[in-house]
């Protein structure tokens, strides 16, 4: 009797829809884990007569499709922990191996080599960086690479430019001494510039070319208009750096000589002062007519050793533009200016850093994956790589949150996450399995009556053939 195969065919699909439901409630919590669901079909006996009047033969199961839809993205304190949150799938090496996976875990880690791996060891795959130092750099997109954290060091910047936006009191009178430099040829003379000789200072820290962090002094001065008052529309800015002299103490030294081209061409204690020119509007003369700056109030200064050698520290000479906020006519009001009865400092910024260690690792939504430094610095390590298919069922499931390419699923499509349809990544973040437990657990009722149900028909067949065993006896 056929009602014993049917039934057996019912006893095998409820038992695969059993074991279906059963691995993706045992998978509740795997992260990025896709449920499966069992689809089933009805057999029937083929001949080339008509079956009108055929029974089927039973059930089969036709396939176990993994459903990829999106599960709950859960945050994370972890800033190598990653979820793509639409299409996209991580791409995955393993090493010793240029066979690629593909997964929605972004649970990664850094080795000890400073690469991107998950917890079998695979490599993750990324873009390179045009140029590493530019943190606008674009990618070489068309080349996976496995991706590597960068554990070094920032590497320091000198100094090369210094903004400086300040009001300085258009009624200042002059000091009551006059401006000179400390000599440092003068035994137990002064190492700082007479507080008597100046009407404000500011300082603000630059760096030399081994990143070591050194003051740099802005003295402003009212200057005398030769007949004993002050210039009215006039100021002159003094620039100094403390540096070791003959007799071992730091004395503040001139920074500023007027030549773009070359080192001060006066000694260190000599006076040389930029001039700033300003219109009756208290604004700075565009260009200013004396001294001639570089471009439009932008003056060279330079630091060195009072006998021309390099510091100390072995460290190049410090040479820098200094610029007074404005740049052209039309901005001139925006720069330094000469106002009221108040000194008052606006901006005072510099380019320069020292060096850096690594503080954190942070990637965005694109996928772009930069190193923050202690110097508050950033550099571009890489791009993480995500990968599309046409058909995603197609993918071959390898176990361990991995699938494989396969003919039907299409060829991988590589790019950046945000282009095309794929999603972007959030860091700090898991997707979590996108498993219903509340539907499942239905579900392994409903296989369950349906298993019952199955026996059912087979221990039927069983009465009905003992029932016809008994009437031939």
């Amino acid at each position: 009797m056929s009602a014993f195969n049917i039934g057996l065919s019912g006893l095998n699909a409820a038992s695969k829809d059993l074991d279906v439901t059963g691995n993706n409630i045992a998978n509740v919590n795997t992260t990025g884990f896709k449920q499966s669901r069992a689809e089933f079909g009805d057999l029937f006996a083929r001949s080339a007569a008509s079956c009108g009047n055929c029974s089927g033969m039973g059930v089969g199961v036709l396939d176990v499709a993994q459903q990829h839809t999106q599960g709950t993205i859960e945050f994370t304190d972890n800033p190598m922990d990653l979820a793509v949150s639409g299409e996209g799938f991580f791409v995955m090496r393993d090493s010793g191996s240029e066979g690629l996976e593909y997964t929605r875990n972004g649970e990664f880690k850094v080795n000890r080599e400073g690469y991107v791996v998950n917890s079998n060891g695979q490599f993750l795959q990324g873009f390179l960086p045009d140029e590493p130092g530019n943190i606008d750099t674009g990618f070489r997109t068309g080349e996976l690479s496995d991706l590597q954290l960068e554990t070094g060091n920032a590497v320091p910047k000198a100094t090369e430019e210094i903004d400086v936006v300040v009001n300085l009191p258009s009624d200042a009178e002059l000091p009551t001494t006059p401006w000179a430099w400390p000599d440092p040829t003068v035994a137990g003379g002064d190492t700082r510039p007479d507080p008597d000789s100046y009407n404000y200072s500011t300082a603000v820290t630059v760096y030399d070319s081994l990143g070591t962090p050194r003051t740099l002094t802005m003295y402003f001065v009212k200057p005398d208009d030769g007949a004993g008052a002050p210039s009215p529309l006039q100021w002159d800015v003094y620039m100094g750096m403390e540096v070791p002299g003959d007799d071992g103490r730091m004395y503040m030294r001139n920074a500023y000589g007027g030549d773009p081209t070359a080192r001060p061409p006066v000694p260190a204690w000599a006076d040389a002062a930029a001039r700033l020119q300003f219109t009756p509007e208290g604004y700075l003369a565009m260009p200013n007519p004396e001294p001639i700056p570089l471009d439009n109030n932008a003056f060279v200064w330079t630091v060195t050793n009072p006998d021309g050698t390099p510091f100390p520290n072995g460290a190049n000479d410090l040479a820098a533009v200094i610029n007074f906020g404005a740049t052209n006519p039309q901005n001139a009001g925006e720069g330094t200016t000469q106002y009221g009865t108040q000194f008052d400092i606006n901006d005072l910024t510099q380019d320069g850093y020292t060096t850096g260690r690594i503080s954190t690792i942070d990637v965005d939504a694109e996928g772009r994956v930069f190193a923050r430094y202690t110097n508050g610095t950033s550099s571009v390590l890489g791009q993480v790589a995500l990968t599309s298919f046409t058909n995603k069922q197609g993918l071959q499931p390898l176990g361990d949150n991995n699938w494989a390419a396969t003919f039907a699923a299409g060829d991988p499509v590589y790019s950046a996450a945000g282009t095309g349809n794929l999603g972007l990544i959030e860091s700090s973040a898991l997707e979590t399995s996108n498993v219903d437990l509340a539907a499942e657990l239905v579900n392994l009722i409903v296989a369950q009556r349906n298993f019952e149900a199955n026996s059912k028909t087979i221990s039927t067949s069983d009465q009905m053939t003992q029932t016809l065993i008994q009437i031939i006896r």
